[in-house]
């Protein structure tokens, strides 16, 4: 049995794209509700059992616990933003770009990160490719319809949370202030 053990999932973020914007957060609206839920607890010190039925509970404390709970849907990339339809994005990638869209979401995507660093050679080697410039026109193809954006270090890339995230986009500092809070519906 051969275990393939990926050595750039543990490579370290540059220093200047940690500190950097993604080009994607001025146009991006994440749909939220803010939901709370009231839970009523009781002082186990002061149940009261007599020949093992509960007699007396004492006082119930209620604790409200609040959420943010994203109102967009998702299927490994997310089909809609704000209700915009994003299927049609996915449709016009090639097949070139379609493959570098499913090794983004399989390999490089990190947990609450808005950046993913492209293994070239890594890449080749998955997807049984024997060309550069088959790779740079898949990366061509997701830059172009926006999926993916180039940083300024070498390799690395800002993915488009619109369309691909791994983890909670409601939870990332980053982007807070593309929270849009609606009624429940």
């Amino acid at each position: 049995m051969f275990i393939y053990l990926n050595h750039n999932m543990s490579k370290h973020t540059p220093d200047s794209l940690k500190s950097a914007k993604s080009p994607f957060l001025d146009s991006l609206v994440i749909p939220v509700v803010y939901k709370v839920i009231t839970e009523d607890t009781v002082n186990l010190k002061k149940i009261k059992v007599e020949d093992g039925i509960v007699t007396k509970v004492g006082p119930a404390n209620r604790i409200n616990k609040s959420y943010i709970i994203e109102k967009d849907r998702k299927i490994e990339i997310y089909l809609e933003n704000d209700k915009e339809d994003l299927r049609p994005f996915y449709s016009s990638l090639s097949k070139e770009g379609r493959m570098l869209l499913d090794y983004i979401m399989l390999y490089c995507l990190r947990e609450n990160k808005l950046y993913c660093y492209i293994d070239t050679k890594e890449f080749m080697e998955k997807y049984n490719l024997a060309s550069r410039t088959t790779v740079w026109n898949c990366k061509k193809n997701l830059i172009d319809n926006t999926f993916i954006a180039q940083t300024s270090c070498q390799g690395w890339f800002w993915i488009n949370p619109k369309f691909i995230f791994r983890g909670y986009r409601s939870k990332l500092d980053d982007l807070r202030d593309n929270l849009k809070f609606k009624n429940d519906e």
